[in-house]
C-alpha cells in the first residue's frame, strides 16, 4: 500500500530536529510508534485498525492491550522463542571458539563444566484454549499480523519502511529482515552481539610475542632506553575493554533473561563479594605452612567464571578461583585447643575469647579471661619498652587498647612476649600466641581482601613478619620471606611506595586564623592532627617495611625487593613531634620546627652527603639511620654486581676500577655520618646511633673481599661439621684465610678494628633487631678467626701494654694509638680478651660471644650463631688434645 502524502514531510522533520509532526493537528512526537497510534485517532471508525479477540469478540486498537487481555482474561501463554545461541555458556562468556561438542574441546582442555542452553519447549495450553474453536494465541498473533500488514497506514520510519522492502544496513553490513516486528528484536540482538554483523574490533595481537621484537633496540634513531622499554602489565589502570562492545551491552541488558540464563551464578557472586578493584585485584592468598586448613563452605557452583574478561595470557585457563566463605574467627582459633598442651589449654581458651572479636572486649571481660587480659597488657608494656623505639610506627598519643584492632594488638603482643619469655611458662604462652597469630593473619585477609588496604592490618603483618624473621624457626623464615612480597605489593597498591608525602603542614596557621570560635578552631586543629598522623604513619610504615626488607636481604645474602626509586621522598619527622601528646602541643611544636625536623627530603640529604657536606644538625636520628641504610643498600647492590662478574658465568670481564671507586666513596660517606654523631643524649639517639655504628662497621667488613666471606663460610659450614664433605671445605677455607691474613696484615688488622667496634657498640646497647644479632655474631667470628688463623709469633716475642680497640668514644690519643696498631700491629684487647692473638684471648672471646648472644631472648635466631661460635672452641680443644698433646 502506498505511503500517505505527508510521509516525506515527516521524514524531513525526523532528520531535521529529531521530532515527528502530525499532519492533521501539528502534534510533535519523538517516537514513531506514538505517532502511528496518534494518526489512527484521526481516522473514522471504519478505517481504523481494530484487533478483535478470537475468544470473546472484544476489539482493541492497540496490540499491547490485546496481548495483555489475552494473558489476564483468557490465561493464554505464548510459546517461548528458541534462542539463537548454540555455543556453550563458557565459550560465549569468554569469546572463545566452541566446537559444540559435549563437552567442547575448550572446556575439556581446562576441565571446566560445559553447559548449553536448554532447548525451548512449547508451553502447554490451558484447558480453555484446547476446547476453543480457534483456540490458540498463535492464531491471534497471525490475525494481528495480517491486520498490520494490510492496514492503510504503514509505520512511518525510514528504517521500518526499508525493513519491509529489503535489508537494513547496520554499520556497513547487510542483515535481512522479514517484517517490522523483527526491527526491535534485531536491534536487541545487535546490542548483544548475537548477529554476525561486522564490528570494528581491534586487530588480534599475540600475547606471547615480544612487544619490542620489531624495534631495533640499539638503533640510535629510535631513542629507546631502559625506562621506555620497561612495561609493567600489572600497573595498567586503563579500561582494557576499550570500544569492543563488551561493557556497555552487558550493562544495557543486565536485567534481561539472556544474561540470567547464561550466567546463573553472576548475581549471587556479586552479592557475596565485591568486584576486584585496582588495589584488590592482585591480592595474594596467604598460605601458612604446617597449619591445619579450616573447613570452608563453597558458595559458588562448579563452573565459577565470574571474570568477564581475562588477561591475554590467561585465555586458556580459569583465572578466577572459586570463592569460599571463611569460617568465624572463634571457630578457627578453637581448632587448635585439642592439639595444644593440656597444661595451657585454659590459657589458650581465654586468649581465643579475647582475640575472636574485632576489638578486645575490655568492658565485658569475665573471670575466665581476666588472667589472659593481664598477660596481654604485660606483653604490650614489654613491646613499648623493648621494641617501639626501634620502629616507632605506632602513634602512642592516640593509641588506645580499646580502639586498637585485635590483630594489631596480637602482633604487638607477639614481639612483647618474645622480649619477656625468660622461663618455661612464658615461652609456652609465647608459643600459644604465635599459633593464634599465624591463624588470625591469613583468616582476616581471606575474609575480606580490603584488609590489604588497611594500615592497621599491614602494621600487624609487618610486626609479625619481623618476629618470624628472628624466631629461629626455619618454617617461619619461609613465612617471613613470603610476607615480604605481600607487604610490598600492598604498599604499592595503596600508593605508599612511589608516592609523595605532604608531611609538612604549611598554611595551617592561616587556616586556624579563619576560626574565631574557640570550639571550631580546636575541632579543626584536632582534625588536622589526625590527618597528619595518618600520613606520617603511612610514611613510617613504608620505612619500616624497607627496614624489614633490608634485614631479610642481609640475613639471606639476597637483593632487596624494594627498589630504591620506590622509597618515599620524605623521611620521618622528629620524635618530639611524633609523640606530641595533644593537637595543641603538636601545633605549637611544628611552628618553630624546620622542614628538616618535620620531614626532610631524602634526595636532599643524600646529595648533601655525597657533596661532602654535613647532614643538617636538626635531622632526626631515625632519619639519619635510614639514610645510612639506603647507602648500605647501594653498597650491597654493587657487591651483587661484582659477584655476577666474579663467577664468570656470563663471560663478562671483571668489574671496572670505577665500580671499586664507587664502593670506596660510599664507605667514606658512611664514615662521615658515623663520625658526625655525638654521644647519645636520649633513648632515641642511643638506639639509632648504635645501629648507625654497626651498619658502618659491618659494611666495611662485608666489602673487604675474600676475608669476611671466608670467615662467614667457615662459621656457616661448621653447623654441619659432621659431614665429611663439609669438613673438607672448611679445611680448604681455613688454609686460604691464613694465606690472606699473611699476605695483607694491615688490611687484616683494619677489619679486626671494625669488628671490635661492633663489640664495643653492643656493650653500650643490646641490639633489638635480627640484623644486629647477625652483625654481633660476625664481629665475634672475625676476632676469633684472627686469633686462630693469623701467622704465629715467635716464642720469645714480647709486647707492650695492649690497646683497647673496642672504644667507640675514643679520644685523640687513643685514636692515634689505634692507627699505629693498624699500621704496625701489636697487642690489642677487646672486652674480656686481654690479648686477642693468644689462645686465652680466643677462648675468652668464644665464651663472651656465646653469653652475649644467649642473653638476647627476643630473637631466637641467636641460638644458631651460638652453635657456630662453639665450633671454634671444639676445634681448639681438638688441637690441644691431638696436635699439641
Amino acid at each position: 500500500m502506498p505511503a500517505p502524502a505527508n510521509w516525506r514531510s515527516l521524514r524531513q522533520n525526523r532528520r531535521g530536529n529529531g521530532t515527528l509532526e502530525c499532519s492533521e493537528c501539528g502534534l510533535c512526537l519523538t517516537r514513531q510508534s506514538h505517532l502511528t497510534r496518534h494518526i489512527h485517532s484521526h481516522l473514522p471508525p471504519t478505517q481504523r485498525n481494530i484487533i478483535p479477540c478470537p475468544s470473546c469478540g472484544k476489539r482493541f486498537s492497540r496490540q499491547d492491550v490485546f496481548l495483555r487481555h489475552n494473558r489476564k482474561v483468557h490465561h493464554a501463554r505464548q510459546a517461548s522463542k528458541r534462542g539463537g545461541q548454540k555455543s556453550c555458556f563458557r565459550c560465549v562468556q569468554k569469546k572463545l571458539k566452541c566446537d559444540r561438542d559435549h563437552p567442547c574441546a575448550t572446556c575439556a582442555k581446562v576441565n571446566a563444566v560445559c553447559k548449553y542452553p536448554e532447548e525451548s519447549k512449547e508451553q502447554p495450553q490451558s484447558e480453555e484454549e484446547v476446547h476453543r474453536p480457534n483456540g490458540s494465541v498463535s492464531n491471534a498473533h497471525e490475525h494481528l499480523s495480517s491486520i498490520l500488514v494490510n492496514s492503510t497506514f504503514q509505520p512511518q520510519d525510514a528504517s521500518a519502511m526499508e525493513s519491509v522492502a529489503g535489508p537494513v544496513n547496520y554499520g556497513g553490513s547487510l542483515a535481512p529482515c522479514a517484517s517490522t516486528q523483527s526491527v526491535d528484536a534485531m536491534e536487541s540482538e545487535q546490542a548483544h552481539g548475537a548477529l554476525g554483523v561486522d564490528r570494528q574490533y581491534p586487530p588480534f595481537q599475540d600475547p606471547f610475542a615480544d612487544p619490542f621484537g620489531s624495534l631495533p633496540l640499539f638503533d640510535v634513531s629510535n631513542g629507546l632506553d631502559f625506562a621506555q622499554i620497561g612495561v609493567d602489565w600489572l600497573d595498567v589502570s586503563e579500561d582494557l575493554t576499550g570500544d569492543w562492545g563488551i561493557s556497555e551491552p552487558m550493562a544495557a541488558n543486565e536485567d534481561g533473561p539472556s544474561n540470567r540464563q547464561q550466567s546463573p551464578c553472576l548475581d549471587r557472586t556479586a552479592e557475596t563479594a565485591p568486584l576486584p578493584t585496582r588495589t584488590t585485584r592482585a591480592s595474594p592468598q596467604i598460605y601458612q605452612p604446617g597449619l591445619a586448613t579450616p573447613s570452608v563452605t563453597d558458595l559458588a557452583p562448579e563452573d565459577h567464571d565470574v571474570s568477564r574478561q581475562q588477561w591475554p595470557f590467561d585465555a586458556e585457563r580459569d583465572a578466577a578461583p572459586k570463592r569460599y566463605q571463611a569460617p568465624p574467627m572463634r571457630q578457627v582459633l578453637q581448632m587448635q585447643i585439642q592439639t595444644s598442651n593440656k597444661e595451657y589449654t585454659s590459657f589458650h581458651n581465654s586468649l581465643t575469647e579475647l582475640f575472636s572479636d574485632t576489638y578486645l572486649p575490655i568492658p565485658e571481660v569475665d573471670r575466665g579471661t581476666v588472667a589472659a587480659m593481664q598477660v596481654v597488657k604485660r606483653w604490650l608494656e614489654s613491646y613499648f619498652r623493648e621494641f617501639h623505639g626501634v620502629s616507632p610506627v605506632i602513634h602512642t598519643p592516640t593509641w588506645d587498647i580499646e580502639t586498637c584492632p585485635t590483630i594489631l594488638i596480637a602482633a604487638m603482643s607477639l614481639i612483647g612476649a618474645a622480649s619477656s619469655a625468660r622461663d618455661g611458662p612464658s615461652r609456652a604462652q609465647l608459643a600459644v600466641l604465635s599459633e593464634l597469630c599465624s591463624k588470625m593473619l591469613p583468616l582476616i585477609a581471606a575474609s575480606d581482601t580490603k584488609n590489604y588496604q588497611d594500615i592497621n592490618y599491614l602494621i600487624a603483618y609487618c610486626l609479625s613478619s619481623i618476629y618470624y624473621l628472628g624466631s629461629g624457626d626455619r618454617q617461619l623464615y619461609q613465612v617471613a620471606d613470603r610476607s615480604r612480597g605481600i607487604l610490598i605489593g600492598s604498599l604499592r597498591g595503596l600508593g605508599i611506595l612511589r608516592s609523595y608525602f605532604s608531611v609538612s603542614v604549611e598554611g595551617e596557621k592561616e587556616k586556624g586564623d579563619q576560626y574565631t570560635d574557640h570550639r571550631d578552631r580546636n575541632a579543626r586543629l584536632h582534625q588536622d592532627w589526625i590527618s597528619w598522623r595518618d600520613q606520617q604513619q603511612e610514611l613510617r610504615l613504608a620505612w619500616t617495611v624497607f627496614g624489614f626488607d633490608y634485614t631479610l636481604s642481609t640475613l639471606t645474602s639476597k637483593r632487596g625487593a624494594i627498589d630504591l626509586s620506590e622509597l618515599p621522598t620524605r623521611l620521618p619527622c622528629a620524635d618530639s613531634l611524633w609523640t606530641a601528646p595533644s593537637a595543641q602541643a603538636w601545633a605549637a611544636l611544628k611552628v618553630d620546627m624546620s622542614e628538616t625536623a618535620t620531614g626532610a627530603s631524602l634526595a636532599f640529604c643524600l646529595r648533601s652527603i655525597v657533596a661532602g657536606k654535613q647532614l643538617p644538625p636538626d635531622l632526626p636520628p631515625y632519619s639519619r639511620r635510614y639514610c645510612t641504610t639506603v647507602l648500605d643498600r647501594l653498597l650491597w647492590d654493587l657487591k651483587q654486581l661484582d659477584m655476577v662478574f666474579m663467577t664468570g658465568c656470563l663471560g663478562l670481564p671483571q668489574s671496572s676500577s670505577g665500580q671499586q671507586e664507587r664502593k670506596t666513596t660510599l664507605l667514606e660517606i658512611l664514615g662521615k655520618i658515623r663520625h658526625s654523631l655525638s654521644r647519645p643524649r636520649s633513648n632515641e639517639e642511643l638506639i639509632n646511633y648504635s645501629m648507625i655504628y654497626s651498619i658502618y662497621h659491618y659494611s666495611n667488613l662485608s666489602n673487604s673481599g675474600d676475608m669476611m666471606d671466608l670467615v662467614v663460610f667457615i662459621a656457616r659450614k661448621s653447623l654441619s661439621a659432621n659431614n665429611p664433605h663439609a669438613m673438607a671445605s672448611i679445611n680448604a677455607a681455613e688454609r686460604r684465610l691464613a694465606i690472606s691474613y699473611a699476605s695483607d696484615p694491615q688490611k687484616t688488622r683494619s677489619l679486626v678494628w671494625h669488628a671490635a667496634q661492633i663489640i664495643g657498640v653492643s656493650n653500650h646497647y643490646i641490639f633489638c633487631s635480627p640484623c644486629e644479632v647477625l652483625r654481633m655474631f660476625a664481629a665475634y667470628a672475625v676476632l676469633i678467626a684472627y686469633g686462630r688463623y693469623r701467622p704465629r709469633l715467635p716464642p720469645d716475642y714480647r709486647d707492650t701494654t695492649p690497646i683497647d680497640i673496642g672504644q667507640i668514644y675514643a679520644n685523640a690519643e687513643q685514636m692515634a694509638a689505634t692507627t699505629q696498631w693498624i699500621r704496625y700491629g701489636g697487642c690489642a684487647s677487646v672486652g674480656s680478651a686481654k690479648d686477642i692473638r693468644s689462645e686465652e684471648g680466643v677462648q675468652a672471646l668464644i665464651r663472651e660471644g656465646c653469653e652475649r648472644l644467649s642473653s638476647i631472648i627476643t630473637w631466637r635466631a641467636s641460638g644458631m650463631f651460638v652453635r657456630a661460635l662453639k665450633y671454634f672452641e671444639l676445634e681448639a680443644q681438638f688441637e690441644r688434645e691431638h696436635i699439641n698433646p
